[in-house]
């Protein structure tokens, strides 16, 4: 997925959450994952730098033998949550985000839903010196009328 900043500002640090269905049971005993990565630079799914962020991993839910299981069941689900600090997201550019499979693809049917993505600004300069100025205003304002 690839996620454009058109704020007019830089964000600092981005919160992704979402929910993590399994709608298959493998026959094998083993867990498969949904690894999650994200790009700064890439411009494809499959070009760039990609960073993992393991807070936001979907690994399976169930191992109760092969078989389709329902994916909505409170059972069948994990709700992955995370956030990305320092990221420097310029306004006009892109991150990427992407899962990848690892283990055996036949194994589990995982499906991600529900995704939320939220972003935390970066003060500019001049907002700073703006709350700073209004804090002393207030505070003079306060000693006035207790005088």
């Amino acid at each position: 997925m690839r996620v454009q900043n058109g704020t007019g500002g830089t964000l600092n640090s981005v919160t992704l959450n979402y929910t993590g269905e399994q709608w298959r049971d493998g026959s094998a005993p083993s867990a498969a994952v949904l690894t999650f990565q994200f790009s700064t630079n890439a411009t494809s799914l499959l070009t760039g730098i990609w960073n993992n962020v393991s807070s936001l991993d979907f690994n399976s839910v169930s191992n109760v033998g092969a078989g389709a299981i329902n994916g909505n069941l409170a059972i069948n689900e994990a709700f992955p949550s995370g956030t990305v600090n320092s990221l420097n997201w310029l306004n006009g550019t892109d991150v990427w985000v992407r899962w990848l499979h690892v283990g055996n693809q036949s194994r589990h049917a995982l499906a991600l839903d529900e995704v939320h993505l939220s972003a935390q600004a970066t003060p500019e300069p001049s907002t700073l010196v703006a709350c700073g100025l209004g804090a002393v205003w207030f505070a003079q304002l306060g000693r006035q009328k207790r005088s």
